[in-house]
């Protein structure tokens, strides 16, 4: 596969553009161009510079979530190591409250720590937490 460079507004090379087969991806990090061999998984990262990366179009076909099983500790939860689980993630699931829902005279935006301070004798002992997700998706002329 070929790699060419992403640049910043400042044009400070970012990262690889790969394109394979109708799909495009950002390698973050390389910044050499030329033949590159890979093999993985794609992941997606929502704060990068993707205005640069064409889009890939195709059909989601399934979504799963890698989830890692964690215990509640004394300040924080803590990640049993090797325990992980993939779980179909099916359309029309329950979703969080719509933030059109919250009233914002009383929202209180709290860290992780704090959250954990407050609410720790109310949490479970153990919490599966998703950690990435994996999509199944054909793309056309693929």
């Amino acid at each position: 596969m070929r790699a060419t460079i992403l640049h910043d507004p400042d044009g400070v090379p970012w990262a690889q553009l790969l394109r394979k087969d109708g799909v495009s991806a950002a390698r973050t990090g390389h910044t050499r161009s030329g033949e590159v061999q890979l093999s993985g998984c794609l992941t997606y990262e929502s704060y990068e510079q993707w205005d640069q990366v064409p889009p890939t179009t195709g059909v989601v076909r399934r979504i799963r979530a890698f989830q890692l099983l964690h215990d509640r500790g004394a300040d924080f939860w803590v990640p049993r190591p090797g325990i992980h689980r993939l779980i179909d993630i099916l359309p029309g699931a329950d979703s969080p409250a719509d933030e059109d829902d919250v009233d914002p005279a009383t929202l209180r935006l709290l860290s992780p720590e704090e959250y954990f301070a407050l609410a720790r004798d109310h949490l479970p002992q153990t919490e599966w937490q998703t950690q990435a997700y994996l999509t199944d998706l054909d793309v056309p002329g693929s």
